[in-house]
């Protein structure tokens, strides 16, 4: 029996207007309208069926019935690679979380595992019995699920190229397969109308929604993980709660069978693939439909958004993989000055100025409504590695790699104060809430706290076995935290320069810090021993970690919190900017476009604007409506 299904109006919240628009239009000119073809990608010689984005969103992957699978630039639409090696059509492509490997699945029952970087064949993994058709890594990278024409899904470790479990259930050919954004859960659909949801670690089926009258050709979570979309062959797409198994919505009827779904990376749109040659975009809100692309000539076969949700990839019968602009999110303003890598960026607290700096041994300071710069600071002899205002927006400090901290008098633009002690390079500062001391973190393994009128040494926190990288006041001044290479975080008494605890967990450097607004919640972040990022979440009330965030690869560079403390950005050495929910731990957007490691992050006071620096030499401007 088909579950009734309620409407979406009203379900979730709406946004108002971006406040950088006008910045937006006269830096890069009118917005793309939703649904404007950017480029077609031609170069397959038989109907294309699958189509990716790789995780930084340079690179689109595509395979069809022409045995191949090709690769593509995805801001010049050039071919970078063609892949041989299938010995039928390829059902399915997708990126490895890293980035390093691409998975691809072939009628001719393989699924083959190639390396990115040369493009050269790794793996080939053989268990299906028939026709591959799907396949999905989980977030982590280190579980691949495919499902085939034989009825089943095979779980495997991509590493070892091992098989670890077989799942049956499905009634034939298994059509779609998606892991959860946290791993926990599989859903699949097949021939058989059923959809069903798996535990991967037990191989258990949990639960089998009917919702469909013909076969499920498509299935998607949404990127908080709560909702599961469906897509069938009846027309129909529909909703479902994950947690609780109930229906949540439904779209209208389409006018064809469904061919694939998939959400925007904020979860705010779904797009559906249907046999009438368009792809739809729908508001997820209001289940309404937001646009239509129009442009193939065939039945549409794929669909997938770029990571930063600006580029809809979709590939279809009539050979091409088309690239559209999603009108989904506005692009980040670009500044850009520095000669060099830009190490750290931070909002004045009237969020009208923003300082960076880097490798330029400058410190520069931007009008953030205009984006134009107003003033080029110079006295460090080496990199400046971090930048702060004071709370009341008259002094921006500088550490440098010259082991030396500079109180820059705004106004006057000159320097009003240097204070010299730390014996290395000194890597993070943080003004106290009423600004009158200043903490500086150093590779000397020391905390500093100064005066700020004065510049006088006030005490020296010894206590870290190695380097500290980062440094953070509590909202109430009465804290200082402190950590780095040593993996601890410590918790300082701000008046006594008293050891309060040691947070331990962490299996790599960290080498960011950051408090909420309320206080009672601590972010840190920095890299495991498998050289992933990792940011962890702590409640300094009880001292204990609440939640760990690792979706991203290499140094976490920076986090930060949005001024509502509901959202976490995390800066990584991979070139994205992570958006996470601080209540669930879910992510919620990811950011892409610098062209090299993401090393600074900051919220505007209005929580509106995402400032990040990076190695690149730029400085974005991020809209957070909407996100």
């Amino acid at each position: 029996m088909t579950i009734p299904l309620p409407s979406l109006s009203g379900a979730f919240p709406t946004h108002g207007r971006c406040w950088l628009a006008a910045v937006l239009l006269a830096v890069l000119g009118a917005a793309p309208a939703a649904g404007q073809e950017r480029a077609t990608l031609k170069g397959h010689t038989d109907r294309v069926r699958t189509v990716a984005f790789s995780r930084d969103g340079a690179l689109v992957a595509s395979g069809g019935w022409d045995r191949t699978v090709r690769v593509w630039d995805a801001a010049t639409g050039k071919e970078r690679a063609v892949l041989k090696g299938h010995a039928n059509g390829v059902t399915a492509v997708a990126f490895a979380p890293d980035g390093q490997t691409l998975a691809t699945a072939s009628e001719d029952g393989t699924v083959r595992l190639w390396e990115t970087a040369s493009f050269q064949e790794q793996a080939v993994l053989k268990g299906h019995t028939g026709a591959v058709l799907a396949l999905a890594y989980s977030r982590d990278g280190q579980r691949l699920a495919t499902a085939g024409a034989d009825a089943t899904i095979r779980l495997w470790d991509p590493a070892a190229a091992k098989e670890l479990g077989v799942l049956k259930g499905h009634k034939g050919r298994v059509l779609t397969v998606a892991f959860s954004p946290d791993g926990k859960f599989l859903a699949s659909g097949g021939i058989d109308r059923a959809v069903k949801l798996w535990d991967p670690a037990t191989q258990k089926e949990l639960a089998t929604p009917q919702l469909h009258r013909d076969p499920v050709a498509a299935v998607s979570f949404s990127p908080d993980g709560k909702l599961l979309a469906s897509g069938s062959w009846d027309q129909t797409v529909r909703l479902w709660e994950v947690a609780s198994g109930r229906a949540a919505a439904r779209l209208p009827q389409l006018a064809e069978a469904v061919n694939a779904l998939a959400f925007s990376p904020d979860g705010a749109v779904l797009a559906t693939a249907i046999n009438d040659r368009a792809v739809q975009l729908w508001n997820v809100a209001d289940g309404k439909a937001q646009a239509t692309l129009q442009g193939h000539t065939k039945a549409v076969t794929a669909v997938a958004f770029a990571p930063d949700g600006q580029t809809i990839a979709t590939a279809s019968d009539d050979m091409t993989v088309k690239l559209w602009t999603s009108g989904t999110a506005q692009p980040p303003v670009t500044l850009r000055g520095h000669e060099g890598g830009v190490w750290s960026v931070a909002f004045a607290p009237d969020g009208q100025t923003l300082a960076s700096a880097g490798e330029d041994l400058f410190v520069r300071l931007w009008d953030a409504a205009t984006g134009k710069e107003k003033a080029a600071l110079k006295g460090h002899t080496e990199l400046v590695t971090a930048v702060a205002f004071a709370p009341d927006g008259k002094t921006v400090a500088s550490a440098s790699e010259d082991k030396s901290i500079i109180l820059w008098d705004v106004a006057a633009g000159r320097a009003r104060l240097t204070l010299n002690g730390h014996m290395k390079a000194v890597w993070a500062i943080a003004f106290a809430p009423d600004g009158k001391v200043l903490a500086s973190a150093s590779h000397d393994r020391t905390v500093k706290l100064w005066d700020t009128a004065t510049g006088q040494e006030l005490a020296t926190l010894a206590g870290h076995k190695a380097e500290v990288w980062a440094v953070a006041f509590a909202p109430d001044g009465k804290t200082v935290a402190s950590a780095g290479a040593d993996q601890t975080v410590k918790l300082w008494d701000a008046a006594t320069h008293k050891e309060k605890a040691t947070l331990r967990g962490h299996t790599g450097t960290i080498s960011a810090l950051a408090f909420a607004r309320d206080g009672k919640l601590l972010a840190s972040g920095g890299i495991r021993k498998d050289k992933e990022s990792e940011a962890r979440l702590w409640d300094v009330t009880a001292n204990k970690p609440l939640f760990t965030f690792a979706d991203q690869f290499g140094m976490m560079y920076a986090v930060a919190f949005s001024p509502d403390s509901q959202t976490l950005a995390t800066a990584s050495q991979d070139k994205t900017v992570k958006l996470w929910d601080t209540a669930t731990g879910q992510p919620r957007a990811t950011l892409t476009g610098h062209d090299a490691q993401v090393t600074s992050v900051t919220f505007s006071p209005d929580g509106k604007t995402l400032a990040t620096a990076s190695s690149d030499g730029t400085v974005k401007l991020w809209s957070l409506v909407g996100r």
